[in-house]
């Protein structure tokens, strides 16, 4: 039986953090990793006075609607660490379908919040575009995908013309 950090999925979520971690460093955030165990989140930030909780989902959209969204058990240890301790939490999406990168602070998204088969779903329309990902990553992330591309032949892409 393979070790939890040898599954593809799990070393696909690490690739996905490494990208966000690349972005925020570049814009100057201090990074501190979570422990080697579970943990609520995958790290904090620190810039300019504020530490913000950050936690990385490395999948696509849904392709069914231009949403996205998160399992309702991290939505509420998100809203639990952005009520009793005030910390703010920033989800950030590495979406491969869409080639890009992609999040916003749940504070934001909460308005724009739906409840659907057990996933808090957001729609793309209230995401921040960060930046696109490279060819290198999208083949990095399709080579630890495990997901069935072919139905989204027909979706277009939401941020970008990108026809890859």
């Amino acid at each position: 039986m393979k070790n939890f950090k040898q599954l593809k999925t799990t070393r696909k979520g690490e690739y996905g953090e490494e990208i966000v971690q690349e972005l925020l460093i570049g814009w100057g955030f201090t990074i501190y990793p979570a422990p080697e165990e579970a943990h609520p989140v995958d790290f904090l930030t620190w810039k300019e006075g504020e530490l913000t909780a950050i936690d990385v989902k490395t999948y696509p959209r849904y392709f069914s609607s231009e949403s996205t969204g998160i399992d309702r058990a991290d939505y509420r240890t998100y809203k639990n660490l952005s009520t009793a301790y005030r910390l703010p939490v920033k989800l950030f999406f590495v979406d491969q379908f869409e080639g890009a990168v992609y999040g916003h602070r749940l504070s934001y998204l909460e308005p724009f919040k739906q409840h659907r088969d057990g996933k808090v779903c957001f729609p793309l329309s209230a995401m921040q575009y960060v930046r696109p990902l490279t060819d290198e990553e999208v083949n990095r992330l399709t080579e630890l995908s495990s997901v069935n591309y072919s139905q989204y032949e027909q979706m277009p892409r939401y941020f970008t013309n990108d026809t890859r």
